[in-house]
């Protein structure tokens, strides 16, 4: 089908299924459908909170192997901690990084957004966060628009969501850790603009940016110019679909964000009062954009 043509971004082996009812898979791996950088991470849950959600039927399974996470977790997928069991240790200093994805703090106290796909499973997940490995709780899943909020144990300097909605032609910088274990663990920067506001088959719960992305970006922020987040990276338009749906012309930057508005349900519904809103003021550069947000945006890792 053609709606099977975009795939979800998590890095190397990606973190997870196909998104939204499972119509997409994130920034996944290059082998897989129409966008194949990483592995998908997502899962066909119901929508949170009472909000905004598109049809599951527009997102049919694009299918990736592996997956990360769930609700009520800590760092896994098992379910809840039970009263006196010790959460995953970190692994050792010095492990490979095989499976990663991105996530962003909107709160003071560690409450942070990143796909449902990439927390869906039963690996461990942590955030690197000054040098350390802190195991990653989720709080709430929307797998309908492959959403999630998750916790982690730390001090953190939050990114506001868009109050205004995104117009086509903004400029957007995409913040994330695509590939890590090759390219490294360095945040990585890239801009684009907003081409559209709808994404496959006029799916509106989606935007279309050509920003350059990877496997490992599934998960962060799409940011305006004042360094609000109008989107969270998702999925791509997949290149060897996308040739094959074509007959023979090749997507070139077709990737896709969902909108930050359908954030709002999941973030109203457990954090109410602690998030903000708009409020973001134009920084003068991209680099002074990025200096300021990039405390904002973590490396996901999957044990």
């Amino acid at each position: 089908m053609a709606r099977r043509a975009a795939a979800n971004f998590a890095q190397g082996t990606d973190l997870g299924e196909p998104m939204r009812g499972k119509a997409w898979c994130g920034v996944a791996a290059l082998a897989v459908a129409a966008v194949t950088l990483g592995a998908c991470l997502n899962d066909g849950g119901g929508q949170v909170g009472g909000g905004p959600t598109a049809p599951s039927a527009s997102r049919p399974p694009i299918g990736a192997p592996g997956s990360v996470g769930s609700t009520g977790t800590v760092g896994s997928a098992a379910g809840p901690v039970a009263p006196g069991e010790r959460p995953p240790s970190p692994p050792a200093p010095g492990t490979a990084i095989t499976s990663n994805a991105t996530g962003f703090f909107v709160t003071f106290d560690g409450y942070a957004i990143t796909n449902d796909h990439v927390v869906k499973g039963e690996r461990r997940l942590f955030a690197l966060i000054g040098g350390k490995e802190l195991p990653i709780r989720v709080i709430e899943r929307d797998g309908q628009n492959d959403l999630a909020l998750i916790k982690v144990a730390t001090a953190s300097r939050p990114i506001a969501i868009a109050a205004a909605a995104p117009l086509k032609g903004e400029d957007v910088t995409a913040l994330g850790y695509p590939v890590a274990g090759t390219l490294g663990i360095e945040l990585k920067a890239t801009f684009g603009r907003i081409n559209a506001l709808s994404g496959l088959h006029n799916d509106r719960t989606l935007l279309q940016i050509d920003t350059p992305l990877q496997p490992g970006n599934s998960g962060g922020p799409i940011l305006n110019n004042r360094g609000e987040a109008v989107g969270v990276v998702t999925s791509t338009f997949s290149t060897t679909r996308g040739v094959r749906m074509t007959g023979g012309a090749l997507p070139q930057n077709v990737n896709y964000a969902v909108k930050s508005a359908y954030l709002v349900p999941l973030l109203e519904s457990n954090i109410a009062g602690k998030w903000r809103r708009g409020g973001g003021f134009r920084f003068g550069s991209a680099a002074e954009l990025v200096r300021q947000s990039e405390a904002s945006v973590f490396l996901i890792l999957a044990r």
